[in-house]
């Protein structure tokens, strides 16, 4: 091991893709991230917050008339560090909270 690696590291060859996880598994070893969607297709006109564990959503959704109400929202279940959207995300995508 190289002296200026943490020993708590793992070293690896490769950055494989891990294998798809049930939600709960998911739950276990992820933090939750709730997105915020602007106007998506399943909710004309209203904002929508879905929690996602990892690449697994939780199969409830937030919806709401407002920005500062799905913020309120996802404030009140814990999150406190908005995210801005990526370029590559989804167009209905406005942000993310951890």
């Amino acid at each position: 091991m190289r002296a200026d690696l943490r020993t708590q590291d793992v070293v690896v060859d490769s950055m494989n893709t891990p294998a798809p996880m049930t939600l709960d598994e998911a739950r276990k070893k992820f933090p939750p991230i709730w997105t915020v969607y602007e106007n998506p297709r399943d909710y004309p006109g209203k904002w929508v917050v879905r929690m996602w564990w990892g690449e697994n959503p939780e199969p409830e959704a937030g919806v709401c008339d407002s920005l500062e109400l799905a913020r309120a929202l996802i404030r009140d279940a814990g999150g406190s560090f908005c995210l801005n959207r990526a370029p590559a995300d989804d167009p209905a995508i406005h942000e993310s909270w951890i």
